[in-house]
């Protein structure tokens, strides 16, 4: 770091202008060039702060962007500029279409898009696609400009950093702490997602109220993993010996200039950190406890201080600072530090320890320990006794310890010696035995102690390598994630394609990291990283193939009887479960929830999820009696355990409302029901995965009970309306929505509208459920609706019938708008269409029903139609040539679909063309 950005980089700590030249001249001595310079760099600077999103400042620095508001960046449009990184700026914009809302557009900046910058934006933007939790702003979108530079649209979160929020709202310990576990909740799935953070602190966790709570959104992921190369304000990202972070929040480890041995452990320190601020209104050190360089003086102190306690902290603080701190959390000032004593202070000064191998291990372990104190239990985290305190001491001051010990040991030996010859002097009657026998006893207890000393010694180089193994497979995990995984979505490997995430984790499978054959517990890792993602995908063999592999390392590495193994043999029983491959996953299940229970005890999260595993694999296979039994045993371990959310045990939930509706109790399994869903509703929200799912399942039993159609047609598109956005067609429970909606219009008498959502569903997935006896008994149901009523066709299906081949290269051109004839074509060669849409979101759907064809081709703008034949049989001929259907462009809404083929009765080759009347924008697939 030159020594103008270094003097730049202080200045930016200080609080006002006047404090910033003063320290600005005086670490500049009499050299008015580098003055000059540095005054220069905070003129630019100008009000940025360390936010994400950080203030825009002068637009004339460096090149200017080509964009600006009221321009077009693809489907969006730029309203203003709210934001300022090192490497991209950051845009309110509107976007139009498919729906109308506002959005945050983050393009990179013009001069910063090199090869290896778009490469690192490019990642950036993957990893914060992974992300699926609702404490987690989400992206949306992706592209690049006119000019070919990448962006990345994310949700636009309109919040207060986390402490100014609470202290806003005067908000308690309780709250402050709820509202924190929710974020340890949202960095524990990012970890899990191989993401390290790297910069939490209070700005980059904003608070917004929705539906009437309070929702922490955690930002700026991956940033310090997106660009290798300084950042404009007080967030310092460089290379070697240069600071990662924000000094305040920074760990030791990140505090160490070089030193690259970061991983999630990085993350607990800076959230001790934030939670230290959250309780005390003050971080551990700060600029004003220093002295000197203000950034050099915060990372000594980082490395070389002990803090505080919170409690001893807010008994530091001048009267008038605590009254207004405790006026903020609306407790009074005398007894504010005594309610941080105790459990707090343990908890936190646990997550901020310098040796990271003393922290929480993960972030749920932390939010755990919280938990516990919010119920009243006894927490992890304990003062540290006083052998760890004196090895601390011994270990700063180990010079002087050691001249010390040597005086004690010479003074005590002088002393012994003395006493022995007074003891002989006085006792010579004694004889040589009891001499030797003295000495021989306290030769023993030296021994003894000697040989305590070394088994503590060899306890703590045991412990000191199994933290240094964890640290290295974390850190190979990483490297695997961010560089192996998401390398191969850099654009400037496959430019002309875009890089699907199965693809890349296809690609990701077949290149493991080689040179890892003695790292059992890094490949088990890669291997349940890579079988998790692939179970989302609903990519069921893949996943189990992952997923037995992580176990058997697992159980190689660890033995049966360990925690780790036991996560595994569950993960692979759901997997099993989800593949359809019910009776070996319940052998597992069982497996899992015995280990599970004889290991970690009954109220452990991971014996709960075992149990839940269990009963549904014997709801699946029929085994109700079982089912339910376990479920309520699941249910009871859940409400014993204060550390386990209700949505966590909602399975168990929903098996006991099915046996409450088999029992002929149906309003009370209702009750079970509706209650899962606000407590869905509490934790995540309206609009989120989850939250449709439990509003399906609530559908689904009120229609299975028959206890009110409007109802479960409400919940039932609610959620579809859910999943299209967030899931997408393809996504399992789209489908799943799709054919409960077809059931429902079916037992309403509404075969138009269930046959809509069917040829949908054949659309995207044409092998699923055996929907093609449904889908032909419809198609009769509609003819001879359509065939009653001559006036009824006359709108719906226009036919033309032509006896001579086609040209080569035909176009809808060679054909003019004469000879039309209304009604459905008859003869042995007849055939007739169904087209499908509602206007309202519906995805438009094709079948056809054909007599006496024998071979045919039908395409809808590349869409291939799918023949209905008698008895139900669906398919979709192998075609050798594409015949396109293209708009006549007489109006919007006006399309064509053309069918080529050949009848069995003459084998006269002809072509039908339906013209399908004026429809609603977008009816038809593009």
């Amino acid at each position: 770091m030159s020594r103008e950005r270094e003097i730049f980089c202080d200045a930016l700590a200080l609080g006002t202008e006047g404090e910033r030249e003063a320290w600005v001249r005086e670490a500049c001595g009499g050299d008015a060039a580098l003055l000059e310079a540095v005054r220069s760099l905070l003129a630019a600077h100008g009000g940025v702060v360390p936010d994400f999103l950080e203030p825009a400042g002068d637009g004339g620095r460096g090149e200017a962007l080509a964009e600006g508001p009221g321009s077009e960046v693809g489907r969006y449009r730029l309203l203003e500029r709210i934001g300022e990184g090192g490497f991209g700026v950051v845009y309110l914009a509107e976007q139009r279409e498919p729906v109308r809302r506002r959005v945050a557009l983050k393009i990179l900046k013009p001069g910063m898009d090199t090869r290896q910058v778009v490469s690192r934006f490019e990642v950036e933007r993957q990893a914060l696609a992974l992300m699926d939790h609702p404490n987690i702003a989400r992206v949306l979108d992706g592209g690049a400009t006119g000019r070919g530079r990448p962006y990345f649209v994310m949700e636009w979160v309109r919040g207060k950093p986390l402490t100014d929020f609470c202290d806003g709202r005067a908000a308690t310990t309780r709250e402050r702490l709820e509202l924190f576990l929710d974020v340890c909740a949202a960095i524990q799935h990012a970890h899990q997602k191989g993401v390290v953070h790297r910069d939490i602190k209070p700005s980059n966790v904003l608070v917004t109220d929705q539906d009437g709570r309070s929702v922490p959104t955690v930002i700026d992921f991956g940033i310090a993993k997106a660009i290798q190369g300084p950042i404009t304000g007080r967030e310092v990202l460089t290379h070697r010996h240069e600071l990662l972070g924000t000094p305040a929040y920074m760990s030791p480890e990140q505090a160490r200039l070089g030193d690259a041995d970061i991983d999630t452990r990085t993350d607990i320190y800076s959230l001790g950190v934030l939670l230290y601020e959250l309780l005390a209104g003050r971080t551990p050190f700060e600029a004003g406890t220093t002295s000197g360089p203000v950034y050099e003086a915060l990372r000594r102190a980082v490395l070389e201080r002990d803090p505080v306690k919170p409690s001893t902290r807010v008994r530091m603080l001048e009267e008038p600072e605590r009254q207004e701190l405790a006026r903020r959390r609306g407790v009074e000032a005398r007894h504010w530090s005594r309610g941080l004593r105790g459990d707090l202070d343990w908890i936190v000064m646990k997550a901020i320890e310098k040796d990271r191998g003393r922290r929480y291990e993960s972030a749920s372990a932390l939010a755990q320990d919280i938990r516990r104190h919010l119920a009243n239990e006894a927490v992890s985290a304990a003062a540290p006794t006083w052998t760890y305190r004196t090895g601390k001491f011994v270990r700063r001051h180990g010079t002087a310890v050691g001249v010390a010990a040597g005086v004690v040991v010479l003074l005590v030996a002088t002393s012994l010696a003395s006493l022995g010859l007074a003891l002989r002097a006085l006792e010579a009657e004694e004889t040589t035995s009891a001499q030797l026998q003295t000495e021989q006893t306290a030769r023993e207890q030296l021994e003894r102690l000697l040989a305590q000393l070394q088994e503590a010694r060899q306890r703590a180089d045991d412990e000191a390598r199994r933290a240094r193994t964890e640290a290295a497979a974390a850190e190979a995990v990483t490297q695997f994630v961010t560089e192996d995984l998401f390398g191969l979505a850099d654009p400037d490997r496959e430019p002309e394609r875009e890089v699907t995430l199965r693809a890349v984790m296809d690609r990701a499978a077949g290149r493991l990291p080689g040179g890892l054959e003695g790292q059992a517990r890094v490949l088990a890792s890669i291997h349940t990283v890579l079988g998790r993602v692939y179970l989302n995908l609903s990519e069921h063999v893949l996943a189990e193939a992952h997923l037995r592999e992580a176990y058997a390392l697992w159980r190689g590495e660890f033995g049966e009887g360990d925690e780790r193994t036991v996560r595994a043999l569950a993960t692979l029983s759901g997997a099993l479960e989800q593949g359809g491959q019910t009776t070996p996953a319940l052998a597992l299940a069982q497996e899992a929830a015995g280990r599970a229970k004889a290991l970690l005890g009954e109220d452990h999260p991971v014996t709960l999820e075992t149990r839940i595993r269990l009963a549904w694999n014997f709801y699946r296979l029929r085994r109700h009696e079982e089912a339910f039994a376990t479920a309520s045993e699941a249910w009871a371990l859940a409400e014993r355990a204060a550390a386990v959310p209700e949505v966590d045990a909602y399975p168990a939930l929903h098996l006991l409302a099915r046996r409450e509706g088999t029992a002929g109790r149906e309003e009370e399994g209702e009750r079970w029901l509706r209650r899962g869903l606000r407590a869905h509703e509490e934790r995540y929200g309206a609009h989120h995965l989850r939250t449709a799912r439990a509003r399906n399942n609530l559908g689904a039993y009120l229609y299975d009970y028959r206890r009110g159609w409007d109802e479960v047609e409400s919940l039932y598109r609610e959620s579809l309306a859910t999943l299209v956005r967030l899931g997408g067609e393809n996504h399992e429970l789209t489908l799943t929505l799709r054919q409960n909606l077809a059931l429902l219009y079916d037992a309403t008498d509404r075969p138009d509208e269930a046959l809509g959502h069917l040829l949908t569903m054949q659309v995207w997935r044409p092998q699923r459920h055996g929907l093609a006896p449904h889908l032909w008994r419809w198609l009769e149901a509609w003819r001879a609706r359509e065939a009653a009523t001559v006036e009824a066709a006359r709108p719906r299906v226009r036919w033309r019938h032509r006896r001579e081949p086609p040209p080569v290269g035909w176009t809808d051109a060679g054909f003019d708008d004469t000879a039309w004839e209304d009604g459905l074509p008859e003869g042995e060669g007849g055939w007739w269409l169904r087209g499908v849409w509602d206007g309202g979101g519906l995805e438009p759907g094709w079948a056809a029903r054909i007599s006496g064809l024998e071979e045919g081709e039908a395409f809808v703008h590349g869409h291939p139609l799918r023949w209905i034949g008698p008895g139900g049989a669906a398919k979709a001929p192998q075609w050798g040539v594409q015949v396109r259907a293209t708009g006549f462009g007489e109006g919007p809404g006006r399309e064509v679909l053309a069918i080529r083929g050949r009848w069995e009765a003459g084998g006269t080759p002809g072509i039908g063309v339906w013209r399908l009347p004026a429809g609603p924008a977008g009816g038809m697939p593009r």
